[in-house]
């Protein structure tokens, strides 16, 4: 399979901005990993979601934070890197 490109979206740089050094290099390990295969599978489990909102959106969790993204032709829009307990707000927002 093909490696997708990462596209990063403009708010991507105020959530980064508040994060821990430790939880940024987790999440750029995963998202190396969503590069190489971005769609859910069963061994995923609870990782990867696929959202319940307008277009096709998925969520991966990694510890604390959900990182929501779409997939378009060969590429991974992350749209938001957020905590958990503020992903129903913005969700909200993208639908």
């Amino acid at each position: 399979m093909k490696k997708f490109k990462i596209v990063y979206a403009k708010p991507i740089q105020k959530d980064v901005k508040r994060l821990e050094v430790k939880i940024i290099e987790r999440l750029r390990s995963s998202l190396q990993r969503l590069a190489n295969n971005p769609f859910p599978s069963i061994r995923a489990g609870k990782i990867i979601k696929k959202l319940e909102i307008k277009e096709l959106t998925y969520r991966l969790r990694v510890g604390e934070y959900r990182v929501i993204y779409r997939i378009e032709t060969q590429k991974i829009i992350v749209l938001r890197i957020i905590h958990r307990k503020e992903l129903k707000r913005e969700l909200k927002k993208l639908s």
